[in-house]
């Protein structure tokens, strides 16, 4: 999974927003926040550390919606390895609780 656009530039998968900022310092993993919406991409050295992240369940906060109505959500989408290949999460979570709001 690439994040990077055409010229070669960082690029949310969410929004496109080129301003992110680096959450990993860890060698053979690219991990970022989008800066204009709050998205979590990257790659990672292995996908069970995602759930550090975004957690397994279900978001479970009371009063998830907002006076607008909209559920508080942001997008998430990590690769990495399992042991067995290459594997992808994505979908949105709730930053609040980091349970997930939908899959995929």
């Amino acid at each position: 999974m690439t994040y990077r656009n055409e010229r070669g530039a960082l690029e949310c998968p969410a929004c496109s927003s080129q301003k992110t900022k680096s959450m990993s310092r860890r060698r053979g993993q690219e991990l970022y926040e989008c800066l204009g919406c709050g998205a979590l991409f990257g790659t990672l050295t292995d996908l069970a550390e995602s759930y550090a992240r975004v957690h397994g369940g279900w978001c479970q906060c009371p009063g998830r919606a907002t006076e607008s109505g909209m559920i508080e959500s942001r997008y998430f989408d990590f690769s990495g390895s399992d042991g067995l290949g290459v594997l992808r999460r994505h979908g949105w979570y709730d930053p609040r609780c980091k349970g997930i709001t939908q899959v995929g």
